[in-house]
């Protein structure tokens, strides 16, 4: 085929295919990126560290490659470059792995005036450029759980014209006596159905984390209704929560890495969840399950130092910031 469109997710290419299914007529071909597959993957070059970078072959050997990533805002001040969810997301395990901080930023510590490192903001922005990608498309999402605007053309143009406008939609600042301290954090999903997924609930565990104090309790408010994958649901189920570290170590999977996350703000303190999925089943996986609305409200009744966030899988959250309207 003459374009193949190659997703990260094998939930984002079954979107695709629904969507566009007309166009695999037409000789479109839909793939979806296996970090495991070693065959999958191809060597794009050396980093300034002289380490291999492996990307996806369809990428390496494309004649023309164009990433289409979502904008995200950062607690630096600075919105994620246009390479976000581009790379580590099409590369190896071993990538994959990294934390997130060293996935996608260089030891500023360790940059000279001069040299490749110094060209790049981010190990993202590097791929891109070994890469030879020279126009890219990004796209700002809106707190309706739509698009707020999308930008085509060269990498530097398109991250100035989206950076400011993520950064004033999606940054927030805790109120200062809720840093670290708030006894319940309300972090909310927007958006239809392709948004309500267990990958985001991560992302709003991970918002709520630093501004929870001892014992505050997080409840996470979605429509879900798939479960976690059976092997992981008898993980969170089980009674000693560290019976289920052993099982999770070398398991690469997005599923694995959300387990532990879950494992972890129980341990931190109580996990509501609202969602479209059986109470009974919620309650096996360890998550207290929230009926409606007014349950949450007598929730947060009792638990007066709180913080809401909504959109929260868009949210960079400034855990330091001042008082403001949240």
């Amino acid at each position: 085929p003459r374009i193949t469109v190659l997703a990260s997710d094998a939930g984002d290419t079954q979107h695709l295919l629904t969507e566009l299914d007309a166009w695999r007529a037409k000789g479109v071909a839909f793939v979806t990126h296996d970090p495991t597959d070693e065959q999958q993957l191809c060597y794009a070059g050396a980093t300034h560290a002289e380490q291999p970078l492996l990307l996806n072959r369809l990428l390496v050997q494309a004649d023309v490659a164009l990433p289409v990533t979502c904008a995200h805002a950062t607690t630096s001040g600075h919105a994620a470059g246009v390479f976000h969810g581009f790379f580590p997301e099409f590369s190896g395990v071993a990538a994959r792995q990294q934390e997130p901080a060293a996935a996608s930023s260089f030891d500023v510590s360790a940059r000279t005036s001069t040299g490749e490192a110094s060209r790049f903001a981010t190990a993202a922005d590097e791929a891109g450029w070994l890469l030879g990608v020279t126009l890219v498309l990004h796209v700002a999402p809106s707190a309706a759980g739509g698009v707020q605007r999308i930008a085509a053309g060269p990498a530097d143009q398109v991250g100035d014209e989206l950076g400011p406008l993520v950064q004033d939609a999606w940054r927030r600042q805790a109120p200062g006596q809720a840093a670290g301290q708030a006894e319940l954090v309300i972090a909310s999903l927007t958006g239809d159905a392709r948004e309500q997924t267990w990958a985001n609930v991560g992302k709003a565990l991970a918002v709520a984390a630093p501004l929870l104090g001892p014992d505050g309790a997080v409840a996470i408010c979605t429509e879900l209704t798939d479960t976690l994958p059976e092997r992981y649901a008898e993980l969170l189920s089980l009674a000693d929560a560290d019976e289920a570290w052993p099982a999770l170590e070398g398991d690469d999977s997005p599923d694995a890495a959300l387990t532990g996350q879950l494992i972890e703000a129980r341990q931190r303190g109580p996990v509501y969840l609202m969602s479209g999925l059986d109470p009974d089943w919620v309650e096996e996986v360890g998550l207290a399950p929230v009926a409606n609305e007014r349950e949450l409200a007598r929730l947060a009744e009792r638990r007066p130092n709180r913080v809401v966030v909504e959109g929260a899988q868009h949210v960079a959250m400034d855990a330091a910031g001042q008082p403001s309207r949240l």
